[in-house]
């Protein structure tokens, strides 16, 4: 919910209860790559943030997350190019987007 506006900006993604445990983990897994691009990035560590990004560019697709494998490539292709502002811009968006995803259980 957004606090500013009362918007319910959530991405409901419906899991299968056989899944949603592998789901969840791989998210959080997500979230905590995406804190660590920051350091990262003040150490010019691009070959770090390349394969961070490559590895959630295979992987968001196959988990249902075709936003974070958009994500991950645009992460990947600036670290590439050692473009620093295009690195930021693509984490900003994949936080947004990981703060909106909600999990909910199909039937």
């Amino acid at each position: 919910m957004n606090q500013a506006d009362g918007r319910d900006d959530a991405i409901v993604i419906h899991v299968d209860p056989r899944m949603e445990d592998l789901v969840s983990a791989y998210l959080e897994r997500c979230r905590t790559d995406v804190q660590t691009i920051p350091s990262l990035l003040s150490g010019d560590d691009l070959e770090a943030i390349r394969a961070l990004g490559d590895r959630m560019a295979g992987s968001g697709g196959a988990y249902g997350f075709s936003d974070v494998s958009t994500l991950g490539f645009e992460i990947e292709r600036a670290a590439r190019v050692s473009d620093h502002a295009a690195i930021g811009e693509a984490v900003a968006g994949l936080v947004r987007y990981l703060e909106s995803v909600k999990i909910v259980r199909s039937s």
